[in-house]
């Protein structure tokens, strides 16, 4: 998955290209799958047992009516803060660097060096964020699986 959307994110950064992870429909597909796949995890490993995962350890019963709503919310902003997280930072990257190539090529000879030399600072930071945001997707995916194999 790392090397998938490493590649994805990188193909964009090459002109004339396009980032499929700059869409969020597609970011939605991934984090939607993962989600899916940890609750298939969870079931598949604990049975009913798994629906213990919405309340955390040492909870006084008292508060549990109110814990189990806050849990699943909880569970169910996993996957959309996975894929808007991957979506804006690419989306907003290659945004960057579009604008400062445009005035690079409208701006007279003279001034056109400045927005180009930062666009070349932008693309090498943009390579950064590309490595960054796969190995966050990939982490929070090892983090949510995790999660879910060992209940708390």
């Amino acid at each position: 998955m790392f090397l998938f959307i490493l590649i994805c994110n990188l193909i964009g950064l090459v002109p004339g290209s396009y980032t499929i992870t700059s869409q969020l429909v597609v970011t939605g597909a991934f984090a939607t799958g993962i989600f899916i796949l940890t609750l298939i995890v969870g079931f598949a490993r604990h049975g009913l047992h798994f629906l213990t995962i919405l309340v955390p350890p040492g909870v006084p019963k008292i508060m549990i009516p109110l814990m189990i709503p806050i849990e699943i919310i909880s569970m169910l902003a996993r996957p959309i803060s996975l894929a808007v997280r991957l979506f804006a930072n690419m989306t907003a990257g290659h945004t960057v660097l579009a604008v400062l190539f445009g005035l690079a090529m409208t701006s007279p000879l003279w001034v056109g060096w400045m927005p180009f030399g930062f666009t070349v600072i932008i693309n090498g930071l943009e390579i950064a964020i590309a490595v960054i945001q796969a190995y966050i997707f990939t982490t929070l995916t090892c983090v949510y699986i995790g999660d879910v194999i060992k209940l708390h």
